[in-house]
C-alpha cells in the first residue's frame, strides 16, 4: 500500500457509520491502545454527526479522517482549548487501523496538523499516551514532542493496570 492510495480529508456527515465502525474495529482489538476496553465505545450516529457538524470548517479544531478503498482507516483530531487562558494550546488525539501502522501514515497526519496548528497560532500541543504505546511515543518524539508526566496505574484494562503519559510540544 502506497500512501498515495490513501485520501486524507475532513469528515462529512456522510461518514458518521464509518468512523463509528473505525472506532469499533479499533476499541474491539485485544490490548488496544484506546481508553476503550471492547464493547464500551458506544457514540451514535446522531452524536457522531453532531460532533462531525461542530468541526466542519472550524478554526478550533481539525478532524481529519484517512480513507483507503473506501475504509476509514484513520481519525485525526486537534482541538484547541475553550478557555481563554489556554486558548493557546490544543489536544491532539490520533488512531490508526492496526493494518496501516508503521507505514508512514502518522508521519503524513503528524506534519498536516502541526501545518495547521501553526497557521492557526497554536503555540501548544497535548497529548496523553499509553506508555506501553511505544511505536506512538516514537512518532511523537520524532516531531519533538517531550514527556511531561506519567500517571502511573491510571488506566485498568483487562485487568492490568497501564502508565498514562503527558507529551506536549511548544511550537515557536
Amino acid at each position: 500500500m502506497d500512501l498515495d492510495e490513501i485520501c486524507i480529508r475532513r469528515p462529512t456527515a456522510d461518514d458518521a457509520p464509518a468512523m463509528i465502525a473505525f472506532m469499533h474495529r479499533l476499541t474491539g482489538a485485544h490490548d488496544n491502545n484506546t481508553s476503550f476496553d471492547p464493547g464500551q465505545f458506544n457514540c451514535t450516529e446522531e452524536q457522531q454527526r453532531a460532533h462531525i457538524a461542530g468541526v466542519q470548517d472550524s478554526n478550533k479544531t481539525i478532524c481529519l479522517v484517512s480513507e483507503h478503498r473506501g475504509r476509514i482507516i484513520a481519525i485525526t483530531e486537534l482541538a484547541r482549548e475553550r478557555r481563554v487562558t489556554r486558548s493557546h494550546v490544543a489536544v491532539l488525539g490520533i488512531s490508526i487501523d492496526l493494518d496501516y501502522r508503521h507505514r508512514g501514515l502518522g508521519t503524513k497526519l503528524m506534519g498536516l496538523v502541526l501545518d495547521w496548528a501553526r497557521a492557526q497560532r497554536i503555540k501548544r500541543i497535548e497529548l496523553k499516551v499509553f506508555a506501553r504505546n511505544e511505536p506512538a511515543i516514537k512518532l511523537f518524539r520524532k516531531f519533538d514532542f517531550l514527556e511531561e508526566g506519567r500517571h502511573a496505574g491510571a488506566f485498568c484494562k483487562e485487568g492490568r493496570y497501564i502508565d498514562d503519559v503527558t507529551m506536549a510540544l511548544l511550537l515557536g
